[in-house]
């Protein structure tokens, strides 16, 4: 357990690596497909929901999964509409993005506070 008590920043973190090693490194099928599926199922919107404070897990997990469909929604269309649309691009952006909200989970009096 992290010092919040949720296992979260440990998930995302690791969640990060294996898709950025499936992808980056070529892994073949099914794994990469499963991989890479929990990643942008579950990562981007886990490391915001951390910062809101939401006590109830299942809560957490709804909101978690709705902010991932919303922030891969998001990067996709400022990248096309930039005419920057790379798909390793992308990745990498939600990856950044995931990591950067881990790293904001453990930082002690943060959850629950979306402000410093």
């Amino acid at each position: 357990m992290t010092r919040l008590g949720r296992p979260w920043p440990i998930v995302i973190v690791g969640s990060c690596i294996a898709v950025a090693l499936c992808n980056w490194l070529d892994v073949g099928q099914p794994a990469r497909a499963v991989v890479v599926f929990w990643f942008f199922l579950t990562c981007p919107g886990l490391a915001l929901v951390g910062i809101l404070g939401i006590r109830d897990w299942l809560d957490e997990a709804v909101v978690a999964i709705g902010l991932s469909f919303a922030l891969g929604t998001i990067v996709a269309i400022v990248m096309v509409l930039a005419k920057i649309w790379s798909p390793d691009a992308g990745l990498a952006i939600l990856i950044g993005i995931s990591l950067l909200g881990a790293v904001l989970q453990l930082e002690p009096g943060r959850r629950g506070r979306l402000v410093p």
